[in-house]
């Protein structure tokens, strides 16, 4: 049960990011990145999951994707690398999460 409230967190990341091709300016920009983070923290944290490889890699790839949106958002990523690596971190957590069901 715990799995499913996790993958529609993440779920519900790739929704607001399939917008991200979309917007035209650095404003609109950092509004995704902040309401992705605003999601993510919806994430259990380490300590409150099951201690398993899955759930724990799951875990580690969303704080990567936590990390690079806020690295986009001080400016050492730019939006667009931000975005890829945040894509990429959380498909490679829902991977994990699927895998194991």
């Amino acid at each position: 049960m715990a799995t499913n409230t996790h993958s529609e967190i993440i779920k519900e990341c790739f929704d607001l990011l399939s917008d991200f091709p979309y917007l035209t300016n650095a404003h609109e920009k950092a509004s995704l990145f902040n309401s992705l983070i605003n999601e993510l923290e919806n994430y259990p944290k380490r300590q409150q999951i099951e201690p398993t490889n899955e759930a724990l890699g799951a875990c580690l790839y969303v704080i990567n994707a936590q990390n690079a949106l806020t690295l986009g958002l001080i400016g050492c990523y730019s939006y667009a690398r931000a975005a890829v690596v945040v894509y990429d971190n959380l498909e490679s957590a829902l991977s994990l999460l699927l895998d194991k069901t």
